[in-house]
């Protein structure tokens, strides 16, 4: 999951810095990346990426079964993530 997530972001980092796409869905584009990246600056809420960075760490230092909360999380992230990604495949004519 964390590796799809990095890939949404570069995609959507490509796309906006591209000629072939145009203002109205590199607008769209950006507000779905604010939604995956954390801002900088003081205080920033951990977007989708940070999250899924932090569980994925959370669950790799473990030295046990993960509880059933890690896995609520994860599929509740997932949801999140595959929602992202199908708006953005739409956004960019991919199937």
């Amino acid at each position: 999951m964390l590796s799809m997530a990095n890939r949404v972001v570069e995609r959507i980092r490509k796309a906006k810095e591209s000629a072939e796409v145009s203002r109205k869905y590199k607008e769209r584009l950006s507000a779905i990346y604010l939604k995956l990246v954390t801002a900088t600056g003081p205080y920033p809420q951990p977007k989708l990426v940070d999250q899924i960075s932090y569980l994925f760490s959370m669950l790799n230092r473990a030295d046990q079964k993960p509880g059933r909360d890690a896995y609520v999380r994860f599929d509740e992230l997932n949801q999140e993530l595959s929602a992202y990604v199908s708006e953005v495949k739409k956004i960019l004519g991919d199937k």
